[in-house]
């Protein structure tokens, strides 16, 4: 519960006259109205003094006076005699335009959603002692530090090939012979094993003039059989370009280049 001191504790009452209002009271009540209110001697308003001070002979209030900060309160200020000589509405804590503010909460910060006051989570950064060469992330929730990712180690692995990580890439060339056919095949061993069958294998027909001596199709290559050691190089001539039936008359050159478990 929120208080507040609705006088000034400091403050010296007098009479209409100007004299010392000695051996008069303040007296409380809900604001706008003659209903009393009690206020309090403590902060933590547990000592309920009633809706009634009185003023002492040096003019002051004789008890510390906190009043509820939920709620906003009428003072008058009586002599002796029981004359009115002062009478003050609507006080309530300052600034706060009824806002009430809530219970503490550990480790949060008080904020507002534009009509209330709240408390809120406090987003620190995680401390980064020990955390040297990481880098900030987060889990969805809160920050971290992470490990920063390793580069992948390059490692020459040979003539025509290399590791990157685990995984091997060669390349090489290699002749299709000239078969006299529509079709023709040789089989390519690589320069370095793979560990397991490769990813995949790509040929690039390098020839400076087409491979038939007639017919003019186009000669298609594909990768076949592909295993840990070697692949086949299958070429068809006929791809339903042609106006007649090509034969493979002349040898053709082509590079190949293959991805596979190192």
């Amino acid at each position: 519960m929120t208080a507040f001191r609705p006088l000034d504790p400091f403050q010296v009452y007098t009479d209409l006259n100007g004299n010392l209002a000695a051996g008069g009271n303040l007296h409380f009540y809900a604001a706008g109205t003659t209903t009393d209110a009690n206020v309090y001697g403590d902060e933590g308003l547990t000592v309920n003094n009633g809706p009634s001070i009185a003023i002492g002979t040096d003019g002051r209030a004789v008890d510390d006076i906190w009043a509820d900060g939920t709620k906003t309160y009428r003072c008058r200020v009586y002599g002796a005699d029981g004359t009115l000589i002062r009478d003050r509405d609507n006080i309530g804590v300052p600034g706060s335009g009824g806002l009430v503010i809530p219970s503490l909460v550990a480790n949060e910060f008080l904020t507002n959603d534009g009509a209330v006051l709240l408390w809120s989570l406090i987003r620190q950064l995680p401390d980064p002692t020990g955390e040297t060469n990481k880098i900030l992330s987060n889990d969805g929730t809160n920050f971290t530090w992470i490990a920063q990712p390793s580069a992948p180690v390059v490692t020459p692995g040979g003539s025509g090939n290399i590791i990157i990580g685990g995984v091997r890439i060669q390349w090489g060339n290699a002749v299709l012979p000239a078969s006299g056919t529509q079709t023709a095949n040789v089989n390519v061993t690589f320069g370095t094993a793979f560990s397991a069958a490769p990813y995949a294998v790509s040929l690039t027909q390098t020839a400076g003039s087409g491979a038939f001596s007639s017919g003019g199709g186009m000669l298609m290559l594909a990768a076949t059989t592909q295993t840990a050691s070697g692949f086949t190089c299958f070429a068809d001539g006929n791809t339903g370009f042609d106006t007649g039936t090509p034969t493979i008359t002349r040898t053709t050159p082509f590079q190949w280049i293959a991805f596979g478990p190192a």
